[in-house]
């Protein structure tokens, strides 16, 4: 027997016996959550030979609001969560060099074209792009973030050093750690 997918022939969920969880107006994430799953085995056990893609637009497309609006939370917060560990791995002790006046500055710094250089390595001008990113993440904190203090200390410290010959800027590297001519 072979199964027709063809949208008049299949059983629509909303034609089953409601399930407890559908009947209550009040959907928790939680209800919301575990209707959707009775309502995949249901799928599953009417369509089980309906190919996923097909049987997730069919079961979105018939699933009540209630549903929708519980487990669009779920993704919602999930999202959230995913990006803020993301930010926090991005941000952990490993990637800090702990340079001396510099403790929050990360190991790597973006620069212009989604690039990213490592700190010791930027020039002025990798620093320069560096701070105005900062300036345009944190336009409400601009005065408190230490980040965007030891950048200013940075290029200070960058400004006053001496020019390299063969017209190469000096980096990081060459300021905070100088190495002693010969």
């Amino acid at each position: 027997m072979q199964n027709d997918f063809s949208k008049s022939a299949r059983p629509k969920v909303a034609d089953r016996v409601l399930q407890e969880p559908y009947t209550f107006g009040n959907f928790s994430e939680n209800t919301a959550l575990a209707a959707a799953r009775n309502q995949i085995l249901d799928g599953l056990i009417l369509n089980p030979k309906m190919p996923a893609i097909q049987l997730a637009k069919m079961l979105f497309d018939e699933a009540e609001p209630e549903i929708r609006t519980g487990l669009a939370g779920l993704l919602v917060k999930d999202f959230y969560r995913r990006q803020i560990l993301t930010e926090r791995r991005k941000q952990s002790a490993t990637s800090q060099l702990h340079l001396p006046g510099c403790e929050h500055l990360p190991r790597k710094i973006p620069v212009a074209g989604g690039k990213s250089v490592e700190l010791l390595d930027a020039n002025t001008y990798g620093l320069k792009e560096y701070y105005g990113i900062l300036m345009k993440r944190h336009r409400d904190r601009r005065n408190n973030d230490p980040k965007i203090q030891e950048v200013l200390r940075l290029l200070e410290k960058m400004r006053s050093a001496p020019r390299k010959k063969e017209g190469k800027m000096v980096t990081v590297r060459e300021v905070l750690f100088p190495v002693p001519e010969a």
